[in-house]
């Protein structure tokens, strides 16, 4: 049960750092493209 949990974390955690880095990056493409259409 122990070794599922911390599996499930782990994944978890992967998905959430994954998520962070992608929104990052959209984030900073939108105001760029923004800043170019100004």
């Amino acid at each position: 049960m122990f070794a599922t949990d911390s599996f499930l974390s782990a994944e978890i955690a992967y998905r959430q750092d994954k998520i962070r880095k992608d929104y990052g990056v959209r984030r900073w493409t939108r105001v760029r493209a923004d800043d170019t259409q100004k």
